[in-house]
């Protein structure tokens, strides 16, 4: 039995026995891994509150090559996020994230720009006082660029404009977009809001951090359709991700309401 160290963000935690918890982590020197924390259920547990969902810890643990969960000896806290801990809807949206790495991440296999980018997520729903689900989708789309499944929407696939317009269709299965004046080549798309390509375009470029800017209501619920059929498509077990295809299918019962504004005249938010 060997020991190690490592630096991670607690992604979930679950009850294990009577007295125990299986905490869900992802780590910097390790990727995702789960530990057994031994008498955390306990009042008076040495772990306090170090195991909460959202921490960034140092961890001390057991290893063993034969056995897949390791054994927790030590955790301290490196990092707290009490706004996003404190608060549902910003919680809402670290947990997508959150779903990702626990469904798609491989255990055992580190990587320290997605690490990074799941702090960036963190620090940016603390921070942010709008535009929370933004932060959520550039999280998202920064994932599939690490990934290898980085959509291109560059340019029109068939032309070649940069300039969008009006109107813009999504093929999902080529990973693309096209303009206006251009047919869809793909077998797989659905028109969108050229204004939606130019948001997307814009949370592919900035970190989650910076894209607490609340998008218009039905742009967001496009953008909301569109990662679901895109992540589902061309990621393997995305099906799993029960928050994505929520939201995914609520933004396709939503986006059959006509475009319109508040009675007032103004633009809905979300």
């Amino acid at each position: 039995m060997a020991i190690e160290k490592a630096e991670g963000i607690v992604l979930r935690v679950r009850p294990q026995g009577e007295t125990s918890k299986l905490v869900h982590l992802y780590s910097l020197q390790r990727g995702r891994l789960a530990l057994i924390a031994k008498g955390a259920r306990l009042p008076k547990s040495k772990f306090g509150g170090a195991l909460d969902v959202c921490n960034r810890i140092a961890v001390v643990f057991y290893t063993k090559e034969t056995r897949e969960l390791n054994y927790l000896r030590e955790a301290e806290i490196l990092e707290r996020f009490p706004r996003v801990q404190a608060d549902i809807g910003r919680l809402a949206v670290a947990e997508q994230g959150f779903e990702i790495l626990l469904q798609l991440a491989m255990a055992g296999e580190p990587n320290a720009r997605l690490y990074q980018l799941v702090l960036d997520l963190l620090r940016g729903l603390n921070e942010a006082e709008s535009g929370l689900r933004n932060i959520g989708r550039s999280f998202l789309l920064h994932f599939l660029e690490s990934s290898g499944f980085r959509p291109n929407l560059d340019r029109c696939s068939v032309c070649g404009r940069s300039t969008v317009g009006d109107r813009a269709t999504f093929e999902i299965d080529r990973g693309s977009y096209v303009c206006a004046e251009c047919p869809p080549a793909g077998k797989v798309s659905f028109p969108a809001l050229g204004r939606t390509v130019e948001w997307a375009r814009w949370l592919q470029r900035v970190p989650p951090s910076k894209a607490g800017v609340p998008a218009p209501q039905i742009v967001g619920q496009e953008l909301d359709r569109w990662l679901w059929l895109h992540l589902s498509y061309h990621v393997e077990g995305a099906e799993k991700l029960v928050t994505f295809r929520c939201a995914g299918r609520l933004a396709l019962r939503e986006g059959e309401l006509p475009e319109s504004g508040d009675r007032n005249g103004k633009e809905a938010r979300d």
